[in-house]
């Protein structure tokens, strides 16, 4: 249970208050180098989903990209516990139609 409330943050730290975009709704965050490395460079998330297809190890190297300077992750956790936040910004499932509340 414990592994699993954990996985399940840090898989949703790298989403929280990024824009509801499947390519562009992440962010990369800083960590240690070690913890980056152990990780698999799991922080550089924006990346991954702009270019899903390049191995791992390469994704520190494309850099930020036209994004802000990333963040630390330990203050994003922190902010994620906080609770929801009502969203702004409204997208269209393309499946059915309509707008997503």
């Amino acid at each position: 249970a414990g592994f699993g409330l954990l996985w399940s943050a840090l898989q949703y730290v790298h989403h929280f208050g990024t824009s509801r975009d499947v390519v562009n709704g992440a962010q990369n965050l800083r960590t240690w180098k070690w913890l980056d490395l152990f990780w698999l460079h799991h922080n550089w998330h924006l990346r991954h989903h702009q270019q899903p297809t390049v191995s791992w190890i390469h994704l520190p190297s494309l850099g930020d990209g036209e994004v802000s300077p990333r963040g630390h992750l330990v203050p994003a956790y922190i902010r994620m516990w906080r609770g929801p936040r009502p969203a702004t910004q409204r997208v269209e499932n393309r499946h059915v139609g309509r707008l997503i509340r």
